[in-house]
């Protein structure tokens, strides 16, 4: 029996950049993974996968609360296969008031 890596998906990411403040990692197999977090090269969060009803194990959580910063979200099986995603989460920090103000002329 053929074993493959876990398959990891990080939503929200285009050409490796974040379009959302709080990306999602989910991650599904059929045996037991983990699932490592790095940004910047240090690892800031570890989830082990759980199995659902489905008789599948699985990982789902949201990552906005973490820094911005160049990310590497692996995931790994007992068997050593491993799926990785790296992307880069920027927030822009515009709210739509800020947009407004330099959109509109209220000077007349």
């Amino acid at each position: 029996m053929i074993l493959l890596a876990p398959a990891l998906v990080v939503d929200t990411v285009e050409n490796g950049v974040s379009i959302s403040d709080n990306p999602q990692v989910h991650a599904t197999d059929l045996q037991e993974f983990e699932v490592v977090i790095k940004l910047d090269g240090k690892e800031v969060r570890r989830d082990k996968a759980t199995l659902n009803s489905e008789g599948l194990y699985s990982v789902w959580f949201g990552i906005g609360h973490l820094a911005d910063g160049d990310y590497v979200v692996e995931a790994t099986d007992a068997a050593g296969n491993t799926s990785k995603e790296e992307f880069t989460l920027i927030r822009l920090n515009i709210t739509d008031s800020d947009v407004g103000s330099n959109l509109i002329d209220t000077s007349s």
